[in-house]
């Protein structure tokens, strides 16, 4: 019976732990895509006139950049702490 659960919240933990790592893959993607935009926009930019509309995407860039590295990172952290409960769970099975 205890065998049979342990069993289940490995197979639920696995499950949540490759979810992740797939959301956490894919944001990456798209951070490095945001970033590509950002550097594309930079080139853009004349440096004795800006055009304000530039100005502005590129600031609203930066703004979605960090909130996504933050995103990034309470991933991580939640993936982190799952892989630790599902090493400590095997364990316990062991």
């Amino acid at each position: 019976m205890i065998e049979e659960v342990l069993s289940k919240s490995d197979a639920r933990r696995r499950a949540e732990i490759l979810s992740l790592e797939q959301e956490i893959a894919a944001k990456r993607q798209e951070q490095q895509k945001m970033q590509q935009q950002l550097f594309d926009l930079a080139k853009r930019v004349e440096p004795e006139g800006p055009s304000m509309a530039l100005v502005l995407e590129t600031e609203h860039l930066k703004r979605e950049i960090s909130n996504m590295v933050i995103s990034l990172r309470h991933l991580d952290i939640r993936l982190s702490r799952l892989k630790h409960r599902a090493r400590r769970l095997r364990r316990m099975r062991g």
